[in-house]
């Protein structure tokens, strides 16, 4: 089960541009894994850029989605039970 939050948070990106940590709701989520990753177009005709989204296992537990929605610009679009 996933619920829907698309909240922005904070994320510290690695070397390579991905989540190393993300703070929600009060404290600092180490990233312990990325599970998956993928870029979606969106809604290229209303001029909406390209996202990219993580599905990631913390390291306190629990799985996440976060979205990279612009450069520096993340959002946690669910969390999955």
């Amino acid at each position: 089960m996933a619920r829907k939050i698309d909240a922005r948070v904070r994320v510290v990106e690695g070397p390579a541009g991905s989540p190393s940590r993300f703070y929600w709701p009060d404290k600092w989520r180490p990233v312990a894994q990325i599970i998956d990753y993928w870029r979606e177009s969106g809604e290229w005709w209303d001029g909406e850029e390209e996202k990219d989204y993580y599905l990631i296992a913390s390291a306190g537990g629990g799985c996440y989605e976060l979205c990279r929605e612009a450069p520096g610009e993340w959002a946690l679009s669910r969390v999955l039970d």
